[in-house]
């Protein structure tokens, strides 16, 4: 089994902190061969996200002369021009 701890709080001992630890505490205790995956979101570089990856995610990235054209976009004459390799 498998837990996924995640901290957001930029503060080092912020409540919510010694919340997930205790509860990860616990949970070790009731589950010795069980995975803890930690993940501290003041330390980990997150990837911007834009309008252009939400529509290539929501509709799908098409190859037109490189550029992306979702239905959205091409009703309103708007593409993306993205960088594709290979």
């Amino acid at each position: 089994m498998k837990l996924l701890r995640i901290d957001s709080s930029a503060r080092r001992n912020s409540v919510s902190r010694q919340l997930t630890g205790h509860f990860v505490e616990a949970w070790r205790h009731e589950n010795p061969t069980g995975t803890v995956i930690e993940r501290d979101l003041t330390t980990t570089a997150l990837p911007h996200i834009t309008d252009e990856w939400v529509q290539a995610i929501q509709y799908g990235a098409h190859r037109e002369n490189e550029f992306w054209c979702g239905p959205r976009n091409r009703l309103a004459g708007r593409c993306a021009k993205l960088n594709f390799a290979g």
